[in-house]
């Protein structure tokens, strides 16, 4: 193939370099039908939105030096910047490796946080339109962002470090970076004294606000990976769009899947109905998972009070509940079928708690019917269907006592709070 010293994003097939300008682009590129193996590979390209570079980031905790840990899916990470100071946002491009991405890599376009490659002017995909509920969520109580890394979805022309291969994406998601440690790398590599110290300062009203935001979004992925917490105690929740508005899973609640694994270690691991060991489990309960049961929603909860609403989150929940789940469809661009248990979690929230509105979510499970909304599926909510039932994920586990404090003696050893009824 031809190479260019310059050349503009939409004459070129792959891109050493992005510059970023301000020059008037199409909104598509070349035609799919037209193999962009044939266009020139341009050193340099102009008409870029942003620049990615790795995601390589070091800092020091408590007087430790961490660097990034890699999550569990293993997605191509990047921070993106677009020029401007405060600009930079991170960026997940699923799939970018491997065999999958070569050798026509150059031929398609990657939608951000995806899993297929897809013309750049589709948008119609499940975690885009999660994404702008969430970001709506956002505007209308902005309290979750001060906790939750709202998505961020704009036009993204760039390509991909080392490689070339260009970015066109019409709507592409990105989230801001997230300060501090996961719980599983704090876990894992904290010594003892540290990690009991920074157990004693998680914000207790920050993992409220996470509580009822993962309650909220049917947020069905809240692992200690997608939980990061800084020396001061605050918190912040990544990872946002993977399966919400599914089913809970989640540590700051109990009788959850993740909730149960963390109690039993993951060697104790039994499905409730039919007693079943998990694939992953040996039979033997571990407790090295046990310091993140501080995040359970009671723990959070005075001896002598009921779980109270920040102000600012019952402010705004109480707008979504007057609304009513027609308007929230509408102002959502959300499917009625999703609305509608949408508004019905926010108005048991204000009305009856949140301990009533953990259990009747708990209740309900997703059915095997899915509601197709503008070419996309999505789950929604029935009665428990028997098909379901061997899923260990969709179960409701037996309720635990709360774990609110963490002793480290020969081993690690749960303080419970019996006194807690939430």
């Amino acid at each position: 193939a031809q190479v260019l010293a310059r050349g503009h994003f939409n004459e070129c097939g792959l891109c050493d370099v992005c510059e970023i300008s301000e020059d008037e682009t199409t909104e598509e590129g070349p035609s799919h039908f037209q193999s962009e193996q044939d266009l020139p590979r341009c050193k340099v390209c102009t008409g870029c939105t942003a620049i990615l570079r790795d995601f390589n980031w070091s800092h020091t905790f408590m007087g430790k030096s961490y660097s990034f840990q890699r999550g569990a899916t293993q997605p191509s990470v990047y921070f993106l910047e677009e020029g401007s100071p405060n600009s930079e946002q991170v960026l997940k491009l699923k799939k970018l490796t491997g065999s999958s991405a070569a050798p026509n890599a150059s031929a398609w376009t990657w939608h951000a946080r995806t899993r297929t490659r897809v013309n750049p002017t589709v948008t119609n995909t499940q975690e885009l339109f999660v994404a702008k509920w969430i970001a709506k969520l956002g505007q209308d109580c902005p309290v979750f962002g001060e906790v939750v890394t709202l998505p961020r979805i704009s036009r993204i022309r760039t390509t991909v470090p080392g490689k070339g291969w260009k970015v066109d994406v019409v709507d592409g998601v990105t989230t801001p970076f997230a300060p501090g440690l996961s719980f599983n790398h704090v876990r894992d590599s904290m010594q003892r004294t540290n990690l009991t110290s920074i157990l004693s300062r998680v914000n207790k009203t920050q993992a409220k606000i996470g509580a009822v935001f993962d309650l909220l979004v049917l947020q069905g992925d809240r692992h200690g990976e997608n939980v990061h917490v800084m020396e001061n105690g605050n918190i912040r929740l990544i990872d946002n769009l993977d399966k919400t508005f599914t089913y809970i899973n989640s540590l700051f609640l109990p009788q959850t899947y993740i909730s149960e694994r963390i109690y039993m270690g993951n060697g104790g691991m039994r499905h409730p109905i039919t007693k079943q060991l998990a694939s992953f489990s040996n039979g033997v309960l571990t407790r090295s998972a046990w310091p993140r049961l501080v995040l359970d929603y009671r723990c959070q909860v005075d001896r002598k009070d009921q779980f109270v609403l920040p102000p600012a989150l019952a402010s705004c929940l109480g707008k979504l509940a007057a609304m009513g789940p027609e308007r929230i469809a509408k102002s959502y661009q959300m499917p009625l079928e999703i609305s509608h248990g949408f508004h019905q979690r926010t108005d048991m929230l204000l009305r009856r708690g949140f301990k009533r509105t953990l259990a009747q979510t708990l209740s309900t499970k997703p059915s095997h019917h899915k509601v197709d909304a503008k070419g996309v599926q999505y789950f929604t909510y029935s009665s428990d269907p028997a098909q379901f039932k061997r899923y260990m994920e969709f179960q409701t586990f037996p309720r635990r006592p709360p774990c609110c404090k963490i002793e480290f003696a020969e081993r690690l050893e749960c303080v419970p709070r019996m006194q807690v009824s939430l």
